[in-house]
């Protein structure tokens, strides 16, 4: 198994160094002097601290009604750093002999060495751009307001882990060590938002780890970084779960994650030499090995409240992973985090903005109130395509298919008379799965109820 990663908490800094005297350690003279053999530095030390000196990153938090930056509750922090330039010290040019708060609006005093002329028709242009369509859609989906607030102080929170996505060089593709050339690194997938890389494992060069990196079509936008924020929380939460791939490190839009050699569940359903040789009994314990990935995600923090919507359950999220290719729910990036209502402490519904493909809830697709029980309707049509080795509705368009989910038509069911008993268990999980009122559909809890008495 896999070595777990464990939370981490990075400090961001931004290093400025700049000349500044020191004065000489005498007190015969008032005037500031060098010493003979060294040149004093001035770092400024520009550290986004929203909570004092701490260091602990967090959101930024939100201006008043006015939009006026010096509303903010905590601002962020410059602290000037002075040291010595001893060339004759053991420690030369590493101790710090004074520190102190540098106002960082204070322009007289302490001049940005990158002046901007910001002219009228610079405001205007932002001003258009704020109250524009594209600036929204770059923004974080928010998930709390006036009714609804998020139950656990993890979900607003980051938790980067810079130094080993650093330390890995995503330019060098092969190492030669004289004798052999060995693959270093190489682009092996690319979904909606992000390529996935192949990397070697710096710590021993032999096995292999996975890098997930947002693909250059796509902006830098805060939309964007949330959705990193949210898949390394997810996978950070979930890290104890046998049936979740586990994450190695998180820094702005890249992950770490271990690297599933051995493909997905999409491999065993449709391999690319041959047919898929799975008993009705392995389809029935990998349908359960789906399900467990999923409870393990959605009630993370309690077993009675659901707290995160992975939103996008289909068989090319589920890797095969371990020394026993169990299945591991992964990619986070769509999941949502469930808001409760302030007063009566229920979850408050969400909508997702965009909902294509053709696994997805009759909820999704009429762009109505969404729960988590978006995610077992989905996790249906995996039992489907695990049973028949079918796509749902893979006959018709999209669109065409969409129209009917909304419409309360199910993909047929080719074996749907059979006798064999695991291949009726698996039928009925499909169609528990399969129910057309979101209030009425069974949680995941209870389809692993049911599947785990048809294996008994």
């Amino acid at each position: 198994m896999a070595i777990r990663n464990r939370k981490l908490t990075s400090r961001l800094a931004h290093y400025q160094s700049e000349p500044a005297p020191i004065p000489r350690p005498t007190r015969r003279k008032r005037k500031n002097t060098f010493t003979a053999g060294g040149v004093v530095c001035l770092c400024v030390l520009c550290l986004l601290c929203y909570y004092g000196l701490s260091g602990t990153l967090t959101m930024p938090p939100e201006p008043n009604k006015n939009g006026d930056a010096s509303s903010y509750l905590i601002k962020p922090l410059v602290v000037g750093c002075y040291f010595t330039d001893d060339p004759q010290g053991i420690m030369a040019g590493s101790k710090i002999v004074r520190m102190r708060r540098l106002k960082i609006h204070d322009e007289d005093r302490y001049p940005s060495k990158r002046q901007m002329e910001w002219t009228k028709e610079n405001e205007d242009d932002e001003a258009q751009l704020r109250d524009s369509r594209k600036y929204k859609r770059g923004l974080p989906q928010e998930r709390e307001d006036e009714k609804c607030a998020l139950r656990y102080e993890w979900q607003k929170r980051s938790y980067p882990t810079c130094n080993s996505i650093h330390e890995t060089d995503f330019t060098e593709f092969y190492n030669d060590n004289g004798k052999i050339v060995d693959e270093n690194s190489r682009i092996v997938a690319s979904g909606f938002f992000r390529d996935v890389w192949k990397m070697s494992d710096n710590r021993d060069g032999i096995s292999w780890i996975a890098a997930k990196t947002l693909r250059s079509i796509h902006p830098f936008t805060a939309r964007n970084f949330d959705r990193h924020r949210r898949d390394a929380l997810a996978a950070e939460r979930t890290s104890s779960s046998l049936h979740t791939l586990d994450m190695y490190s998180f820094c702005g839009h890249t992950v770490m994650t271990e690297f599933a050699e051995k493909g997905s569940l999409n491999d065993i359903i449709w391999p690319m030499n041959g047919n898929c040789t799975l008993s009705m009994q392995e389809r029935l314990h990998y349908a359960m090995e789906v399900a467990k990935g999923l409870e393990a995600l959605q009630f993370v923090d309690t077993p009675d409240a659901a707290s995160i919507v992975h939103t996008d359950i289909r068989p090319a999220q589920l890797l095969l992973g371990g020394d026993n290719n169990s299945l591991k729910l992964n990619d986070f990036n769509r999941a949502f985090f469930i808001a409760f209502d302030r007063k009566t402490g229920s979850p408050c519904s969400f909508r997702v903005g965009n909902n294509p493909g053709k696994f997805r809830s009759p909820e999704e697709y009429s762009y109505f109130e969404e729960s988590e029980k978006i995610d077992v309707y989905s996790m249906g049509n995996v039992f489907y395509s695990l049973l028949t080795e079918l796509w749902p509705f893979q006959d018709i368009t999209e669109d065409q298919a969409q129209d009917k989910v909304i419409a309360g038509e199910r993909p047929s069911i080719p074996m749907e008379n059979t006798t064999e008993p695991y291949a009726m268990a698996l039928i009925h999980a499909i169609k528990m799965c399969w129910t057309h009122h979101p209030s009425q559909r069974p949680s995941v809890k209870d389809v692993i109820g049911y599947i785990e008495k048809a294996m008994e």
